[in-house]
């Protein structure tokens, strides 16, 4: 089965992080859900489409402290309360912007996550989790290795949370207070965990486990189905085709109206990939697409119209778009209200168990209203349009129609962007026209990573950033064999090495196309002294501004880290007796081997310790 999806650009805010975006639940009344945004300039929004127009219900203005998370509250009475982090304070505020609640949360790393349940807070920074009951500590775990994503899961009952943890080192980890109940090991590091409220598990056969998907450094995901006592891995969905990273899953909409949510992912590349599950059980694709840009947060719900549920897509650089079905989105909400009188005569009555469900359950509500919609035989009939079933109009003229309303919208902006330059041109000569000045404030967000691809034993560098690229240069202090990359739309030049500045690589890539990322594929010889490598990125923007990036490959590069290892396997062994502790063992081999944390935990230390405290003292 394909799925036939229509993109909608929706909107733009500055550069965003991952899950700065979230769509509130329905309400009991006839309108679309709002959703609230959050963007490195610290400005938080939250917003509704009403008929083809923008309804703003509230905008912060810009901080300077971007804002990091944000999230939805699990409790009763929270379900339209949104909570976000920014510069280490996690604030409250309703959908009409109203400042609840404000907790200064006085942590050494950034929170990269929050949950909030009832009074329970849950922060996860780099390498730290936190939670806050009642605004104190109550539980602190510290992770071995770099935290990429948590949740927090009903596992053990309805209202009792305990938190899952995608961890670097190749472990899912859950906890229940300040420890590991067990570690679930996975086959590349895990990069993004998402909650899967209804379970892909059609039989039935685990049903107290909760779902969770889990996306992959080496570009699979992956179901878990944990219990309080054990995790069980379902389906795995592969990578044949060698793609980018997983970064983004989410499963909460049913758009091939088989019964289950369809598993939407997101790729570094911008890759979009919808998936449903077949009567086996194994995952295939029904829609894919490509963006030009990296995918920071997926969500969806009924976000423009109320004729089907949409996705919601939040890019790096800070688009809003969304992918709606044929009878829905926001070209085709402007008909004349003909999604009020479908809705009414779907006979099912508004409020507790009605048209909309319950709020407790976004998902159910989402299920419930597209469900009467498709089952009502006025709904949708031989093509005609759902939003437009009272002036009869087709879809594609319709859809035609709201294309052209969409382009001039656009034109008015772009008028009303023209006249706000000219106003800061004014300000700009005003102020004495100083360039350094204005090139120094000027908003540019770049991220960058270096990853082994085994099967080419060579390394993947890859840019993203918030502005259009001019060109990336390129210098290291190890001679690279830099690869081509067919899909590259940079022209790389090289230039006769400098020893003497310790530069025995230099490259320039030029991009000729208008385009947000770039990656630069490299092979390096092991059992060298590894490699510096120093990027310098320019933006497009004017003034010319360039930041400056750093990656490190290790001498030990092609070297892998594996979770389960295979204890059978004759292997080598070298025996170091010295006067010299754990942690400095630790520091020589991360000084060799990649993928390992920067230090080792506390406890780590201690135990390793002991049990050669206890070798010695026996021999």
């Amino acid at each position: 089965m394909e799925l036939e999806l229509f993109r909608q650009d929706l909107l733009q805010t500055g550069a965003a992080s991952a899950g700065c975006l979230v769509v509130l639940p329905l309400s009991e009344e006839k309108k679309t859900q709002k959703i609230a945004i959050g963007d490195v300039t610290g400005v938080v929004q939250c917003l509704s489409f009403k008929k083809n127009d923008l309804s703003i219900s509230f905008k912060t203005l810009p901080t300077g402290q971007k804002v990091t998370s944000m999230a939805i509250g699990k409790g009763r009475n929270q379900r339209d309360r949104i909570f976000y982090v920014s510069d280490n304070q996690v604030k409250g505020v309703s959908r009409k912007g109203k400042e609840f609640f404000k907790f200064n949360t006085q942590l050494m790393e950034s929170i990269q996550h929050i949950d909030v349940y009832e009074k329970s807070l849950w922060t996860s920074g780099e390498y730290g989790f936190n939670h806050f009951f009642d605004g104190k500590d109550k539980d602190f775990f510290l992770s071995p290795d770099r935290i990429n994503a948590a949740e927090v899961l009903p596992i053990a009952s309805p209202t009792d949370y305990w938190p899952v943890l995608a961890c670097q080192d190749r472990f899912v980890r859950v906890l229940s207070g300040n420890a590991p109940v067990y570690e679930a090991p996975t086959a590349s590091a895990p990069r993004t965990i998402t909650f899967v409220a209804d379970s892909h598990d059609p039989q039935h056969r685990f049903p107290t486990a909760k779902e969770v998907l889990y996306g992959t450094e080496n570009g699979t995901v992956v179901q878990l189905l944990l219990e309080s006592d054990l995790a069980r891995q379902g389906f795995v969905l592969p990578n044949p085709k060698k793609l980018a990273s997983v970064k983004a899953v989410f499963s909460d909409i049913d758009f091939t109206k088989t019964g289950m949510t369809n598993m939407v992912l997101g790729r570094d590349d911008g890759s979009l990939e919808i998936y449903d599950l077949e009567d086996g059980g194994q995952p295939i694709m029904v829609f894919s697409t490509k963006l030009s840009e990296s995918l920071s947060t997926i969500t969806g719900g009924f976000i423009t119209s109320l004729a089907a549920p949409e996705l919601l897509i939040h890019t790096f650089s800070g688009k809003v778009i969304g992918f709606a079905p044929p009878g829905a989105g926001i070209l085709l909400a402007g008909s004349g209200g003909g999604v009020g009188s479908l809705l009414s005569s779907a006979g099912n009555g508004v409020g507790s168990g009605g048209i909309f469900g319950s709020n407790s359950n976004n998902n159910n509500s989402s299920g419930n209203i597209s469900n009467s919609i498709s089952n009502n035989p006025n709904a949708a009939g031989s093509g005609m349009l759902l939003a437009s079933v009272e002036t009869g109009v087709p879809e594609d003229d319709e859809r035609a129609r709201g294309y052209q309303k969409q382009i001039e919208r656009m034109k008015a902006e772009i008028a009303e962007l023209k006249h706000e330059v000219d106003e800061e041109n004014i300000k700009f000569q005003l102020s004495g026209g100083n360039v350094s000045k204005l090139a120094l404030a000027a908003p540019f967000s770049v991220e960058h990573r270096c990853r082994l691809v085994p099967e080419e034993a060579c390394y993947l560098l890859s840019l993203q950033s918030s502005a259009p690229l001019f060109c990336v240069a390129l210098q290291s202090n190890a001679r690279l064999e830099l690869l081509s990359i067919p899909s590259n739309v940079a022209i790389m030049s090289r230039s006769p090495e400098d020893p003497e500045n310790d530069a025995l690589t230099l490259a320039t890539y030029r991009c000729q196309d208008l385009t947000n990322q770039l990656s630069i594929k490299f092979r390096l010889p092991e059992g060298g002294k590894g490699a510096n490598i120093q990027l310098f990125v320019i933006p497009q923007a004017v003034p010319k501004t360039c930041v400056s990036l750093k990656a490190t490959v290790r001498p030990l590069c092609l070297h892998q880290r594996i979770s389960d290892p295979d204890m059978g396997r004759q292997v080598s062994e070298m025996v170091v007796k010295g006067d010299f502790s754990v942690a400095d063992m630790h520091s020589w081999l991360y000084g060799l081997l990649p993928e390992l944390p920067e230090r080792l935990a506390p406890d780590v230390i201690a135990a390793a310790e002991a049990a050669a405290a206890a070798a010695s003292s026996s021999s």
